[in-house]
């Protein structure tokens, strides 16, 4: 369950996400989606926050980990693990996406529509920062 390869997959995938949310959502996005969300909806920058973003950043991380494994059945890469991340960016980001925003009062449904595009790239990346460590230690 807890092999070399999976830790380090995982790890990769981690990074990514914490530190491509953090540069996407904490900088080069952060006025847009401000201007689209709901006034307060916003918590704001603080030490919890951080901390349950690198929690959830890591389960995501695991998760998709794990079902690439089983997914990818040993033919690992970056192109298919990019591929599977952008279903998974599909999933949450467009699916979920639009589920949410037709059921709370978060965002307006431009800031939605480009959240949704922005998950399939940012999760494809994970998949493929997986995928490549996969390969890599791959015997």
């Amino acid at each position: 369950m807890f092999s070399k390869s999976k830790l380090l997959a995982t790890l990769a995938g981690f990074l990514v996400l914490y530190l491509l949310g953090w540069a996407f959502y904490g900088g080069l996005a952060e006025n847009f989606f401000l201007e689209h969300s709901v006034s307060g909806a916003h918590k704001g920058d603080s030490v919890d926050g951080i901390w349950q973003i690198a929690i959830g950043s890591s389960i995501v991380s695991f998760m998709m980990t794990t079902i690439y494994q089983k997914w990818a059945k040993d033919t690992y890469s970056a192109k298919s693990g990019f591929q599977f991340g952008a279903y998974i960016g599909i999933l949450l980001g467009l699916g979920l996406g639009i589920i949410i925003y037709a059921t709370t009062n978060f965002m307006d449904f431009t800031g939605q529509l480009v959240d949704g595009l922005w998950n399939v790239v940012y999760y494809g990346i994970a998949g493929a920062a997986i995928g490549s460590v996969f390969k890599k230690l791959q015997k």
